[in-house]
């Protein structure tokens, strides 16, 4: 029987050589464009070509192990983005030509793909399908680069089906098409932005529980604070950790059928607790006074609610009948939040029947984690995006 890596390896060659395919083409790009550079002033189109490149190049070069052409992208996109003259971007231009020179000589010269070894680890071996609760779910990931498709199909194909659009308009047909449990959003995009499509998706009230992740080259502390503000829950950087991010992928699909209801009158309170849960894909439903709850839970069916002890509006002798006496027939899981200075005899007469409670000042984390236990589902942190303060 084959050994892991063994397997690994068979995987993965053909996305590799696909990608060394389309990197011959891009040379030949990158020459003209050079030659280009070296004879005068470049037109708008063509900057704006060499940026693309090099934003790309970026993103799937060490995705695919090659990280020298990452690190030359990134150099000859910052050069640009500092609008340099021409003679100050050539040498950028000409060291992303050499890498890419270099990358393809090594492999012909070479038996084995030359490449990092955390993609030697990267895809797990499948010896058990998937459970059946990631079977029907669908991902879309809206990004224009053929790499970046390839590579993450690959690593998500044995637990969901993965649907690809390149632009922002086939990204919102395909929305309504298949209704995806996931979406993998690139800024950088042909006509639209990125955040065009975000922040319409937030705004339409059918879609916008929909978990979005960024994946893309941006990693400055303002792109991911401007994405994060408008509604994404995740904010993944190019080039793509093989090893992590299949599991932080699948992490968010386990919890996208899950539904949790935050009632507290404390708004810091319960929009942070918002933040964490939606982070790892869980649709979150908020309620800023007893009043609401009756109603959402009537029409959406949480599956569990997280409530202020003595929130306002609750009968204060017996808030915890008075909140399964608002639920009905639909009374969901009940987590309970108290006070710091809480008495525990006072708190156990109150809620009596609790499935758990948590005393202010809490850890997010654990709240979030010992909530989705409850539940039968595992309490995944978010993955961290360790270098988004890094200059762009």
């Amino acid at each position: 029987m084959k050994d892991a890596k063994t397997v690994l390896d068979h995987m993965l060659a053909p996305m590799i050589q696909k990608y060394l395919e389309r990197l011959q083409t891009r040379e030949l790009l990158l020459s003209t464009l050079i030659e280009k550079i070296e004879s005068g002033p470049l037109a708008n189109a063509d900057r704006n070509a060499l940026r693309k490149e090099a934003h790309q190049l970026a993103g799937s070069g060490a995705t695919y192990g090659f990280p020298s052409i990452s690190e030359a992208g990134f150099a000859l996109e910052a050069a640009l983005e500092a609008k340099l003259a021409e003679k100050d971007i050539l040498p950028f231009a000409q060291a992303l030509l050499q890498s890419c020179h270099a990358v393809q000589f090594l492999q012909s010269s070479s038996r084995q793909p030359v490449r990092k070894s955390a993609i030697a680890n990267a895809l797990p071996i499948q010896t058990e399908m998937s459970p059946d609760l990631l079977r029907s779910k669908t991902v879309l990931l809206i990004d224009d680069d053929p790499a970046i498709q390839d590579f993450v199909k690959k690593l998500l194909e044995h637990d969901a089906k993965v649907v690809v659009a390149p632009h922002v308009e086939m990204g919102t047909d395909l929305t309504r098409q298949h209704r995806p449990d996931l979406v993998l959003l690139d800024i950088d995009l042909p006509v639209a932005n990125g955040m065009a499509y975000l922040r319409a998706m937030q705004q339409d009230e059918e879609f916008r529980h929909t978990p979005i992740v960024m994946l893309t080259v941006y990693r400055r502390g303002v792109d991911v604070v401007q994405a994060m503000r408008a509604g994404a829950v995740g904010y993944v950087i190019k080039p793509i950790d093989a090893a992590t991010f299949p599991g932080y992928a699948r992490a968010l699909l386990l919890h996208t059928d899950t539904t949790v209801l935050i009632a507290d009158d404390d708004e810091t309170i319960n929009d942070l607790l918002a933040v964490k849960f939606r982070s790892l894909g869980v649709r979150v439903l908020q309620a800023r006074s007893s009043d609401a709850i009756p109603e959402i839970v009537s029409k959406d069916s949480p599956d569990m609610v997280i409530v202020d002890w003595k929130m306002a509006g609750l009968d204060p002798a017996a808030p915890e009948k008075a909140l399964k006496a608002m639920c009905g027939a639909k009374t969901p899981k009940c987590v309970v939040l108290v006070g710091p200075l809480a008495d525990k005899e006072e708190m156990r007469a109150l809620w009596p029947n609790v499935d758990d409670c948590f005393a202010k000042p809490f850890t997010p984390a654990e709240v979030v984690t010992r909530c989705l236990k409850r539940l039968g589902l595992p309490g995944y942190e978010p993955m961290p995006s360790s270098h988004h303060t890094e200059a762009r």
